[in-house]
């Protein structure tokens, strides 16, 4: 079995189930507007970042085909947005030095920023009517703050874990995560 089926078998019910809470009522008590962190967009950065481009393509797509079927979303949508986000991120896998802080917020900001475009270029393309589609209004902001607060205890957390990360990385003060 190779590592990028071992990673999705892993990976794919932990994503469905950060989805199943941010659709759910649970994040309700830290919802300002309406507006909830998005755990698996860090988690795929994570885990794309980790493991290259297609691990980040292959968890990007099951991550996005159960938010499809969570939102009630064309069916694709948010697929293919994850599938992107995954590949960019794949893409410069090993290309940073991991800071616990810095880099895990860096990476956020830019995915969700990625994210809320890739979303209002893919509906406006289609004409498809989502909502949240809008660029820079204030539930954006939001996304960000909580996502970027989140990133770095998230990154810290997945590292615990040798299945989400690549064998033989180092971090910045040279222990081998």
């Amino acid at each position: 079995m190779n590592k990028t089926f071992k990673l999705a078998i892993i990976s794919i019910p932990l994503l469905a189930f950060c989805q199943f809470l941010q659709s759910s009522s649970i994040f309700d008590f830290i919802a300002i507007s309406g507006i909830k962190p998005d755990i698996a967009l860090i988690v795929l950065i994570f885990i794309a970042y980790n493991n290259g481009s297609a691990a980040g393509q292959t968890i990007g797509f099951f991550n996005g085909l159960i938010e499809d079927f969570l939102s009630l979303s064309s069916l694709g949508f948010y697929s293919l947005i994850r599938t992107t986000l995954g590949l960019i991120y794949g893409l410069v896998e090993g290309s940073f030095t991991i800071d616990p802080v810095i880099i895990p917020v860096i990476f956020t900001l830019i995915g969700t920023i990625l994210k809320k475009i890739f979303e209002w270029v893919v509906s406006s393309i289609f004409s498809l009517t989502i909502l949240n589609t809008i660029l820079f209004d204030s539930s954006f902001w939001i996304e960000i703050l909580y996502n970027c607060i989140l990133a770095s205890f998230i990154f810290a957390f997945l590292k615990l874990f040798k299945i989400f990360s690549s064998p033989g990385r180092t971090e910045s003060n040279g222990i081998k995560w």
